[in-house]
């Protein structure tokens, strides 16, 4: 878990989440990224 610009949890070594507070609007974002598509929806459907 790294926390310099929100919560960042690496997933294994092709995929990671970062939740984060946006700086122009009073919402939370959730990024995820992984080299399959089905997983990476998975990981932010699940954060």
């Amino acid at each position: 878990v790294i926390t310099q610009d929100g919560i960042k949890g690496i997933i294994d070594e092709d995929s990671w989440v970062l939740i984060r507070k946006s700086n122009t609007e009073d919402i939370i974002r959730v990024s995820a990224e992984s080299n399959n598509v089905d997983k990476c929806k998975k990981i932010v459907k699940n954060t």
